[in-house]
């Protein structure tokens, strides 16, 4: 890291109040996503019973810090190692919603225990002869934007099968926002002690908590 460069990161650790004051150019990228991509949003909130804004504020965060040209580059070898030894060698982020292939390998087991998910949701699984052509075609799916509406739609539907009582839409939205980010399969304990913890972005400083996060960006679109 050149001296302008550490200086400049130094400042901004220690001026920044919140998240939009920290990151004013990620947090900006992130709103115009929601705006050219809103109608989706709402089209996936109709169908789990949630509004387009909160679908989004989700994985807001996410978006927010997520480099396409950064994606390109860090992504290929480890989709080699991914494809060749699986998601203990090769698990990383991908795409705008920045999802992980073991995040859909759960999805897919995931479904497959409810059979009315199964069988509204069945066409995310994959059939392939082997483990490694599965494998391939997972990644193929990741690397597209619609797929990833596509599992984040599925990791709504499997939210619903909880049955969690909220008293409003922001504690839901912790809840939701903090699954997606750190493990939906966690005990209920285990998520909400996230609540207190600063860890996202992961590679970056200063640190926020996610579920905050999201909703800071739910107050702006909603």
């Amino acid at each position: 890291m050149t001296p302008i460069i550490y200086i400049g990161a130094f400042l901004r650790l220690f001026s920044a109040g919140t998240y939009f004051e920290a990151y004013p150019e990620e947090t900006s990228q992130s709103i115009t996503f929601y705006g050219q991509h809103a109608v989706k949003f709402k089209e996936i909130g109709t169908a789990v019973k949630q509004k387009g804004a909160f679908v989004y504020a989700i994985v807001a965060p996410e978006i927010s810090q997520y480099s396409n040209v950064l994606n390109f580059f860090e992504a290929q070898s480890l989709k080699v190692l991914y494809i060749q030894g699986g998601k203990a060698y090769g698990n990383f982020s991908i795409g705008p919603f920045q999802m992980k292939p073991s995040f859909v390998e759960t999805l897919e087991a995931q479904i497959q225990k409810y059979p009315d998910l199964k069988k509204k949701y069945g066409h995310i699984l994959i059939d392939k002869p082997d483990e490694k052509e599965e494998r391939k075609t997972r990644l193929m799916h990741l690397d597209e934007l619609s797929w990833q509406f596509k599992y984040l739609k599925v990791f709504l539907a499997l939210m619903l099968k909880k049955k969690y009582a909220f008293s409003n839409d922001y504690n839901k939205l912790k809840f939701y926002a903090t699954s997606y980010n750190a493990g939906f399969l966690k005990p209920k304990k285990s998520i909400e002690a996230e609540y207190q913890k600063a860890r996202f972005p992961s590679f970056s400083n200063p640190k926020f908590n996610y579920a905050a996060i999201a909703i800071a960006f739910y107050k702006r679109v909603k």
